[in-house]
Order: structure tokens, then sequence, then C-alpha cells
């Protein structure tokens, strides 16, 4: 098993362990913020929260890069389902017209935002992933995804763009339940890294581990042949119903759980550690 690192860009366009808006072209400043100590501090309202108020509108229009296989776009429909369940109502429209584009087909790593389309994306290019706001930024070869996004000018703790982009130059992506590690290139869990990557999609932050073992948001995972960590943790549907709302069984978490639990089905856990910054 490795340690590897989840990453998200923060609005200065640097590797960080929060995340924020970003609003392409303006001041860094005038992007919404969260500060870190707040997000942090589990006796706060926005503690796990990086955009408290989520997206502009429901249930948000995603397509998927051509990119992945059909096994692989069944794993993150399942992530997707998973937040869902969370709150008791649609969150994503997955757009039957597949994305012919890669993360490839994209420059530094804001391109993907200078569209109309949010878009999910893998990337075999990696290395080659700079923030235009930081050009000397390179995101490490062990981070496993990334996630950005803007905010409306008229509401700075909203979204309305966003895309994911998984690393496919260092990881193999997969079922690390039934695939394993294809030469240098490790198995990681597709289902357990979208529900990580879609929860800061719809705006959550990252989660120390020390406060909330189970979540899916905690900053570092292991990962390898036979680890998953597909499920969210009680903590996880207090945060993200503090955004969205809850309705019908959702309301209840036992309900709520039992119903993840159930789409989800058997799986070995991933060993968590306690957060820390790249």
């Amino acid at each position: 098993m490795r340690r590897m690192v989840w990453s998200v860009v923060a609005a200065l366009g640097v590797t960080a362990c929060g995340a924020a808006s970003h609003d392409d072209g303006a001041p860094a400043a005038a992007g919404y913020v969260e500060p870190y100590s707040t997000v942090q501090d589990p006796n706060s309202p926005h503690f796990g929260l990086n955009m408290p108020n989520g997206w502009v509108e429901l249930p948000v229009p995603v397509r998927l890069s051509a990119a992945f296989s059909a096994a692989q776009s069944a794993m993150i429909r399942r992530a997707m389902r998973t937040w869902e369940l969370a709150v008791g109502k649609p969150l994503f429209a997955v757009e039957e017209e597949p994305d012919a584009r890669t993360g490839d087909d994209f420059g530094a790593l804001y391109d993907t935002l200078d569209d109309t389309t949010n878009g999910i994306y893998t990337r075999r290019d990696w290395d080659r992933l700079r923030s235009e706001r930081n050009p000397l930024d390179r995101k490490d070869s062990a981070v496993l995804a990334t996630t950005i996004w803007r905010s409306p000018d008229s509401d700075l703790t909203r979204i309305n763009r966003a895309d994911v982009t998984f690393n496919e130059q260092n990881y193999t992506l997969g079922d690390s339940l039934v695939d394993g590690s294809t030469g240098n290139r490790i198995i990681v869990d597709l289902q357990t890294t979208a529900l990580h990557e879609l929860g800061h999609f719809l705006g959550l932050a990252h989660v120390r581990s020390n406060i909330d073992a189970t979540s899916a948001m905690v900053f570092e995972v292991f990962v390898g042949e036979g680890l998953t960590q597909r499920l969210l943790s009680d903590g996880d549907l207090t945060r993200i119903q503090k955004i969205y709302g809850c309705e019908d069984d959702a309301c209840d978490h036992e309900k709520a759980l039992a119903a993840i639990a159930e789409l989800v089905g058997p799986q070995r856990p991933v060993a968590k550690v306690s957060a820390s910054s790249e």
C-alpha cells in the first residue's frame, strides 16, 4: 500500500489542503476563500465547507470524457449517486453525449474552465499540468486528482462552473476489488477517488482524520489492490446537508447511510491517516 494525496486547487493557483473558488482573470482577492482555520474548526458552522451555498442551480449538468471506459463511467456515476442519496435529491445531470476531449487536450490547469462544460476528465500528461496563475507550480506525481471551480460575481459563496481531472499518467484508475496495478501505475479505486473529488465539486472541504476518520473527505488515503472507501460518514451527511438540505429518507441519517451501504455493497475500507499539507 502507498499513501497518496488528494488535491484541490486554491484561488491563488497553488496546491492546498483547502479549496476555494477561482475567478478567471480577476484578482485573487476577488475570490471567496473561507479561512482555513474556520474550515478546519469542528465548532465552526463552516467546518468542512468550502462553498457553503453550493451550486447556483441543481441538478448540475456534467459531461464525462469519452476517454473513460464504460466501467469507469459506471463507477463515477455510482459515486454521484452516493452523494444524491446523502441529500435525497438529484445533484447531477450527466449528459448522454460524452465529451470528446480528454484532459490532455487542455494546457494549463484552469484552461478547462474556459468553456461552459462541467467536465470530468483524465490526463495521461499529468506532469504537464501547471497553473496559469503560478507557472512554477507543477502538480506532484503523487496527486491522484484535482478539482477546480468558479463562482458567479454576484455570490462568491456559490459555484457555477467546475471540472474534475484524474491523474492517469501515474495511476491505474479502476475497481481495486477486481483490477490490479499496471506496470509502475498503482491501482486506485476510481469510485473512491470520484467520491472524494465530487465532494469538492459540490463544495465540501477536506476533513482531518483525527476529527472524522471515516469521512470521504479526509486529505490522505492509502490506496492499492483490494482497498476502497466508497461510503460516507455521518459527518459527511451533516456537512453536505448544510449546503443542499435533505428530503425524505435522507433526513434520517441511519436510513441514508443504509441506502448508501446497499448501493456500494461489500468493500475493504481504505486505511486513513492524519491530514497534512503537500
